[in-house]
């Protein structure tokens, strides 16, 4: 064990407008790390709160937040990405790739977009329908065909491919207009 004073980690803020599972995974690492009881935990949540959020302090009755779980679940329920998985599935099917996005950004967000949409799907089945959003996203049926022709059978794998395939049709592009530059 060390010597050292130990320094506690800043819980993050939640305002309503991102995912709650996301934050609550972010601060459970940071209740966990500081070794918050529970009283801490629902204290320190409490605090968290900002904007949208913290409505809920005072528009619910005080016996359906004092205690932690009861905060959670009135939360989850509010700002849960299970309570708008639908919203999500709509985005993801609409999903293309804008022009000059990174093909990095756009795997990204379907990762994430899949994560909020699905989840309670198995991560085997999600992550082959991540792969086939993935590839209808880049909305150039060519490029799609060349990558759906390496049967990827996951996002990542997916993404390397893309990631090679758009550097060769490049190089390919810069070529060809060098030649008829000649």
């Amino acid at each position: 064990p060390s010597t050292q004073p130990r320094n506690n980690i800043k819980a993050p803020k939640f305002n309503g407008t991102t995912d709650f599972e996301a934050f609550y995974a972010q601060f459970e690492n940071c209740a966990q790390y500081n070794r918050w009881g529970r009283a801490d935990r629902l204290a320190h949540l409490k605090a968290a709160l900002t904007d949208e959020a913290s409505q809920v302090l005072w528009d619910s009755e005080p016996e359906a937040m004092n205690t932690l779980s009861k905060l959670v679940t009135l939360h989850k329920g509010r700002f849960s990405g299970k309570a708008q998985s639908e919203k999500y599935r709509m985005e993801i099917r609409g999903r293309r790739r804008q022009p000059k996005e990174k093909l990095q950004g756009l795997h990204r967000d379907i990762r994430r977009l899949m994560a909020l949409a699905y989840p309670d799907i198995a991560a085997k089945a999600r992550e082959l329908m991540a792969t086939d959003y993935f590839i209808d996203s880049l909305d150039d049926a060519e490029f799609s065909l060349k990558i759906r022709e390496r049967n990827p059978t996951t996002l990542d794998e997916a993404l390397k491919i893309a990631l090679r395939l758009e550097v060769w049709m490049k190089d390919a592009d810069r070529l060809q207009q060098e030649s008829r530059n000649k």
